[in-house]
């Protein structure tokens, strides 16, 4: 099976390589929820903080948490550090500083 799927291999730089590209990740995943809520740029600057060990799926997990236990408009950067810190996805408690670690 491996050497069929390996006829022409992908390689996906993983998240916290590409923190560029999370805007427009974070965007499609809520598209794909069908859901309006946004990002307040602080939230976005925290994400992008984050180290991702669980890549992308980590992101989808946490942004459908986000959108479903927080239907507001825009998610702040309180609500952000507070979920990160409740779904224990910090090793280290999250702080609402913005600087990376």
């Amino acid at each position: 099976l491996y050497y069929r799927l390996h006829v022409f291999p992908i390689e996906m730089p993983p998240l916290k390589n590409r923190i560029e590209d999370l805007p427009d990740l974070i965007h499609s995943i809520l598209e794909k929820l069908n859901c309006q809520v946004k990002f307040s740029e602080e939230s976005i600057q925290l994400l992008k903080n984050y180290p991702w060990p669980g890549n992308i799926r980590e992101l989808s997990n946490l942004i459908e948490r986000l959108a479903i236990t927080h239907p507001e408009k825009v998610i702040t950067l309180a609500v952000t550090v507070r979920i990160l810190n409740t779904a224990l996805l910090f090793v280290e408690p999250v702080t609402d500083t913005l600087s990376p670690t």
